[in-house]
């Protein structure tokens, strides 16, 4: 599966006959090696060694999986979705679940973090601690898909909640599609005294809160 031999082959046999092709073909040519490239990264990842076994527990909900392919066939439009529930029902394992939809399938640029990893990246960034300062933020702005687990705690500082909201609001003005989903084990109320108000009306706007009607229930230890 993880062969880097077999992948630099089929790489090079599609680089090879790029000659003589159509723009079609060529577009189509350059998306197979960008799926083929995050395939293999996905496969190497800790995400995947961690949820690939997990996903056919629960797939035995209907509402859990109509969820799952809502989100996924809706990847061409701009999503912002908060998933609020109790531990072990299913969030993170969706979040995992999409992630690897977004690399596999569509090859796209995918990211899960945790909310605390973010934001100390970006607080980093803007002190000039980071060298790669624009690569570190890009990859938050510009992810077809961003998973930001584990929004428990309300942002200690102004600046940090600062830095949330405006990264809520490049990616919902952006031009292009993309997805964000913001996952959380409290319940409505206090997860947007959390975000604020401005994450509020993003996530009415452009998905919506996914709450106890389907994560209701954990799964752990079952």
């Amino acid at each position: 599966m993880n062969d880097p031999e077999r992948i630099k082959k089929h790489v090079d046999d599609l680089i090879s006959n790029m000659s003589g092709k159509s723009d079609e073909e060529l577009a189509q040519i350059e998306a197979n090696i960008r799926i083929e490239k995050n395939r293999r990264l996905y496969e190497d990842s800790e995400l995947y060694v961690e949820y690939r076994k997990f996903r056919p527990q629960m797939s035995t909900s209907p509402f859990w999986n109509a969820l799952y392919e809502k989100i996924k066939n809706g990847a061409t439009n701009k999503q912002l979705y908060a998933f609020l529930g109790v531990r072990g029902s299913g969030k993170s394992v969706m979040g995992a679940c999409l992630i690897g939809h977004w690399c596999m399938n569509l090859g796209k640029r995918a990211l899960y973090t945790s909310a605390v990893d973010m934001l100390n990246v970006f607080k980093m960034a803007t002190h000039g601690f980071l060298s790669d300062y624009e690569h570190r933020i890009f990859k938050y702005l510009y992810a077809n898909l961003l998973v930001i687990d584990c929004v428990e705690n309300k942002f200690n500082d102004d600046k940090s909640l600062s830095i949330f909201d405006e990264l809520i609001d490049k990616r919902t003005h952006a031009s292009g599609p993309n997805t964000t989903i913001l996952i959380s084990n409290h319940t409505k109320q206090s997860f947007f005294e959390i975000v604020g108000k401005s994450a509020e009306s993003r996530i009415t706007a452009f998905g919506g809160v996914i709450g106890e009607e389907i994560f209701k229930d954990s799964k752990r230890n079952k």
